[in-house]
C-alpha cells in the first residue's frame, strides 16, 4: 500500500503539467479545490462564490456554506473534492458544507486528501461538514491522511477537533476496488458533535470504515464516533495495524502503536459489514483502552460465509466484534462486542504472542491479556458452522471489577469430521476472578462431543475470597481448568456471596412463605429480576430451572401438603 500512495502527488504533477515552484504571475500551492488549484491570486476566494479562502501562512482553508464538487485532477488516475500536498492544514468549517467526489473511472477516488502532512478538522458551533467519495477502479477513499514516505512519521494524522463531520460513499458497488471510510496513519477526535463513517461497498475488494496505521484516540464528553465498514470479501468498522520504520541494522522501531484509546467521556460504535471471508467490528494489532470515563465501546462482526476458506491464509471464514494482537483494559464504561455467524465466530478474540523461557521451559504469554476493573463488558457470538465463543483470551483474563457477561452461541456444523465447540471463556492461559460478577452462558454443540464450557482454560483458575459459582455442573474446587453449565438453559454465574442458601427463600428472609412464592411469580412474568442467589433458592423442586412448579411446590409445603 505504501509503495502505491507514494506515487499520488508525483503521478499528479505529471499528468497535470504543473509546477511546484513560484511563477512570476502567482504563487502556486500545493491545494486543489474542486478541481481548481489554489494560488496567491484566488486565494481569498477560491471558486469565485466567497464559500473558500485560503490562507498560506497557516495553511488554513475554510469554508462557509460551501458546496465542493470534485473534479479529475490527474487524468485516468485521481478525481477529489479536496487535495492537498506537503503541509500541514487545517479546514475550518462554519455552517453546512459538502466535499463531494463523483469518482469515475479513475485509479483513485477521495473526497478529501493531504499527503505528507496532517490535517485538522475544526468546526463552528452548529457546524457541519459531509465528505463523499465515488466510484473508483482500485481506491475509493473518503478522507485521506498518510504520512511522508520517505521521513516515516512526520503527516498521516487526522484530527476532527470540533463540529459534526459525516464521511460516506454515493455510487455503484465497486466492483475489485477497495473502499475506506477514512484511510490515515493515526487519528484523534475530540469533542465531536458526531463524525460518522460509513465505508463504499464493493463485490472483491476490501471495506474500511477506518484503516489505520497508527493509533485511534477518542476522547471528549460527549464525543461520538460511529464507523461501519460495508459490504465486501472482507469487511472491517476500525482496521489498524502499528507503524513500524526499518533500522541501519535490519531490525524495526515502533513509531507508534495501533492501540485505540478512549475516554473523557466518548462514545465508539465499530461494526464490520457482511462478507464473504471475514467481518470484524475491530481488528487491530494493538490494544484497546476504555479508561478515565469512557462512556461505551460497541464494536460488531457481521456474517461471513460459514464455509468458505482463504486457501492463500490457511484460513476458514471468521466474525469477530474484536480482534486484536494487544492487551485490553477495560476500566469505566459498558463495552459490547458481538460476533456474526461465521466458521469461526468469536465476541472479543483476543490474540497473544508468545516467549520461549528458557529457565521455565515453558511459553510466555507477551500480550492478550483481557482485564475488567470497573466496566461491564458483553462479548457474545450469534453462532457459527465450527466454533461460537463468547471470548478467546490468549493470555490472561482478569476481572476484579464491573462486570462481564459471555455468551457462546450454537456451533451447528453437519460434517461429522467438523470439531464444533461452544464456549463462554476460552483462555490460552489463566483465568483469575476476584471481584464483580461473571455471567456464562454456552450451547450444546452439534456433533455432541464434550466442548461446552462456561469457562475453559489451560491454566488452574483462580477465584478470589467469598467468589461463588452458582449453577455449574460440579462443585469448583481449586485447580479446575473448567467450570460447565449445569444446564443449558441456565447461565453460570460467578459472584460474591454466600454457600448459606435455603431453598425456597427467595426473597432472602430467612424463611419459607407465600412471600417467596409470590416472588417467583412476579419473576416469571417479568415484573422482577432476580438475583442469581435468588435464583438458585427458587429452584425448589431442583429441575434446574425456575417456573411455576416451583411456586406450587412452595404453597404445597406451605399448606403441609408436601
Amino acid at each position: 500500500m505504501k509503495k502505491r500512495l507514494i506515487s499520488l502527488f508525483l503521478v499528479v504533477l505529471m499528468l497535470v503539467g504543473l509546477s511546484v515552484f513560484s511563477t512570476s504571475a502567482a504563487t502556486a500551492y500545493d491545494v486543489w479545490v474542486g478541481g481548481v488549484r489554489v494560488t496567491s491570486q484566488n486565494a481569498s476566494n477560491v471558486l469565485g462564490n466567497g464559500t473558500v479562502s485560503y490562507n498560506a501562512t497557516s495553511n488554513t482553508l475554510t469554508l462557509n456554506n460551501a458546496d465542493i464538487k470534485g473534479r479529475v485532477i490527474a487524468d485516468d488516475y485521481l478525481s477529489a473534492g479536496i487535495y492537498a500536498y506537503g503541509k500541514d492544514m487545517t479546514i475550518l468549517f462554519y455552517g453546512n458544507n459538502t466535499v463531494t467526489d463523483g469518482g469515475g473511472n479513475n485509479t483513485w477516488s477521495m473526497g478529501l486528501g493531504v499527503e505528507s502532512g496532517n490535517l485538522v478538522l475544526k468546526g463552528a458551533k452548529d457546524a457541519s461538514l459531509s465528505i463523499v467519495s465515488g466510484y473508483a477502479l482500485e481506491y475509493s477513499v473518503g478522507v485521506s491522511v498518510i504520512e511522508d514516505i520517505e521521513t516515516p512519521g512526520k503527516g498521516g494524522k487526522l484530527t476532527v477537533e470540533s463540529g459534526a463531520v459525516s464521511v460516506s460513499y454515493k455510487g455503484n458497488k465497486l466492483k475489485d476496488a477497495h473502499g475506506m471510510g477514512a484511510l490515515i496513519f493515526d487519528m484523534e477526535v475530540r469533542n465531536s458533535d458526531l463524525f460518522s463513517i460509513t465505508a463504499p461497498p464493493t463485490e472483491n475488494g476490501y471495506s474500511y470504515g477506518i484503516n489505520a496505521c497508527g493509533a485511534v484516540d477518542v476522547l471528549g464528553v460527549n464525543t461520538v464516533m460511529k464507523v461501519t465498514g460495508s459490504e465486501g470479501f472482507e469487511s472491517h468498522g476500525i482496521f489498524a495495524i502499528s507503524n513500524w520504520t526499518q533500522n541501519e541494522s535490519g531490525g524495526y522501531d515502533l513509531i507508534i502503536s495501533a492501540d485505540i484509546n478512549i475516554g473523557v467521556g466518548a462514545y465508539v460504535t465499530a461494526v464490520g459489514g457482511k462478507a464473504k471471508f471475514y467481518s470484524a467490528g475491530i481488528n487491530i494489532d494493538g490494544g484497546i483502552y476504555c479508561d478515565n470515563n469512557a462512556r461505551s465501546l460497541v464494536a460488531i462482526g457481521s456474517d461471513t460465509d460459514p464455509v468458505y476458506a482463504d486457501e492463500t491464509l490457511d484460513h476458514p471464514s471468521c466474525s469477530y466484534g474484536i480482534n486484536s494482537y494487544g492487551n485490553l483494559s477495560f476500566k469505566s464504561g459498558t463495552v459490547r462486542a458481538e460476533a456474526g455467524y461465521a466458521y469461526d465466530s468469536c465476541g472479543i478474540n483476543a490474540l497473544t504472542e508468545t516467549e520461549y523461557d528458557t529457565e521455565t521451559e515453558t511459553y510466555i504469554p507477551l500480550n492478550g491479556d483481557v482485564k475488567i476493573d470497573g466496566a461491564n463488558v458483553t462479548t457474545v457470538s450469534k453462532g457459527g458452522y465450527a466454533y461460537s465463543d463468547g471470548m478467546y483470551v490468549g493470555g490472561d483474563l482478569t476481572v476484579s471489577s464491573g462486570s462481564l457477561t459471555a455468551a457462546g452461541g450454537t456451533a451447528d456444523a453437519t460434517n461429522k469430521d467438523v470439531q464444533t465447540e461452544s464456549n463462554a471463556i476460552y483462555a490460552g492461559y489463566g483465568v483469575a476472578i476476584t471481584g464483580g460478577t461473571v455471567t456464562l452462558t454456552c450451547k450444546d454443540v452439534a456433533n455432541g462431543r464434550d466442548a461446552s464450557c462456561g469457562i475453559y482454560a489451560f491454566d488452574p483458575i483462580v477465584l478470589g475470597k467469598d467468589m461463588l459459582v452458582r449453577n455449574a455442573k460440579t462443585d469448583f474446587v481449586a485447580g479446575d481448568t473448567q467450570i460447565k453449565p449445569k444446564s443449558f438453559d441456565v447461565p453460570v454465574v460467578i459472584e460474591k456471596g454466600s454457600t448459606d442458601i435455603l431453598l425456597g427463600d427467595v426473597n432472602g428472609d430467612k424463611e419459607v412463605n407465600i412471600k417467596d412464592a409470590t416472588a417467583i411469580q412476579k419473576h416469571l412474568a417479568e415484573l422482577v429480576v432476580l438475583s442469581s442467589q435468588a435464583l438458585e433458592a427458587a429452584d425448589f423442586n431442583q429441575d434446574s430451572d425456575v417456573n411455576i412448579k416451583d411456586a406450587t411446590a412452595i404453597q404445597k409445603k406451605i399448606a403441609g401438603l408436601v
